[in-house]
């Protein structure tokens, strides 16, 4: 076998999230920024462009960290179906030598017995397949998986998923998200237009698909939030400020509309600028015209006298004053010299 990369030297065409979910095969996303205290990314290295695995296991091995996880994403869940995605350890994939998983899908059943299980790479075959059966007939609600289910995972009826690791990756946080965006079997079945597709959704019973991010100091790494993966035709400053508005939200909020609104509020901020220079722009040109060049140089303006007025000043001296930007139109001769003489006179 052979990855398409090797085979392949580019894609033919590319349908994501952003097109679906506008054309409405797709359901929409919400997103839900939980703070966790005590949460500290800032010393995990980097390793092949993602967080390190041994580092993220550690910084989530930590109990407090745990329990608010698994609070929070019953409290979210409220009944609804719910994959987690916890952190896959240091040393393969699949294998958590922190038992991050396993202790978090204990606390799961603490809660409520039963309510969770847990599939990773090490379990067995006939195991993980009944695990999936008894998931999908809706035995128990919580499924907690160490990046097995990243793709080729098809169940429509999950509604929540929760992101117990974070993630540098677009890529691998997009295929998580994947996870919960089918609609329900049947809903938009031979619907022919987008805005019928989209109505379909949102009058069933999975409206939308919830990610919960659970929030904590990152220090300098970039994580990625729903607004990256959605973000493709929105600037950074776009997409920052919509990911600051979830996280201010307070509960579950639309990433597009978020990222719309930040759009607008960027162009009205734009735009107020560019009146608020126009004004002082303006303002400076004004206050240039009004300057007494009089005034400037300290001196008194001679009497303007009609026959004075009658010989205006000449082009040379209009030059001059020009230059030191003490002309104005309709200077008489006299005034224009009283202004050279006292340019003389100051050297």
């Amino acid at each position: 076998e052979e990855k398409l990369g090797k085979v392949f030297d580019s894609v033919a065409y590319d349908y994501g999230l952003v097109e679906a979910i506008p054309d409405g095969w797709l359901c929409p996303i919400r997103q839900r920024a939980v703070e966790i205290h005590g949460l500290d990314y800032s010393k995990v290295r980097t390793t092949a462009g993602d967080l390190n695995g041994r580092d993220l296991a550690e910084v989530l091995s930590n109990e407090q960290v745990l329990q608010e996880q698994a609070d929070a994403t019953l409290n979210e869940a409220r009944g609804r179906k719910t994959m987690v995605f916890a952190t896959p350890g240091y040393k393969s994939e699949g294998e958590d030598k922190f038992r991050v998983s396993e202790r978090l899908t204990e606390i799961f059943n603490r809660h409520k017995p039963g309510i969770a299980r847990l599939v990773t790479g090490e379990t067995p075959k006939d195991e993980r397949q009944q695990t999936l059966k008894d998931y999908r007939d809706g035995l128990f609600q919580v499924l907690v998986n160490v990046a097995v289910f990243t793709e080729g995972f098809d169940d429509p009826s999950i509604e929540l998923i929760a992101m117990a690791r974070a993630t540098k990756s677009r890529s691998l946080y997009t295929q998580i998200v994947g996870r919960a965006t089918r609609p329900l079997p049947g809903i938009v079945d031979g619907v022919e237009s987008a805005e019928e597709r989209r109505a379909a959704i949102a009058a069933s019973r999975k409206p939308v698909c919830e990610v919960l991010d659970f929030e904590g100091n990152a220090g300098n790494h970039k994580l990625v939030h729903v607004a990256d993966i959605l973000g493709g035709n929105y600037t950074e400053a776009e997409v920052a400020l919509a990911e600051k508005k979830v996280r201010a939200a307070g509960g579950a909020v639309d990433v597009q509309v978020s990222l719309e609104e930040a759009r607008d509020e960027i162009r009205r901020k734009a735009d107020f600028e560019k009146m608020r220079r126009a004004a002082i722009n303006g303002k400076a040109q004004y206050s240039l015209t009004q300057v007494d060049p009089f005034e400037q140089l300290h001196i008194h303006r001679p009497v303007r006298r009609g026959w004075d007025m009658a010989e205006p000043a000449t082009e040379k001296q209009a030059k001059l004053l020009t230059r030191y930007k003490l002309y104005q139109a309709g200077m008489s001769k006299r005034e224009a010299g009283a202004l050279i003489g006292q340019l003389a006179n100051n050297g």
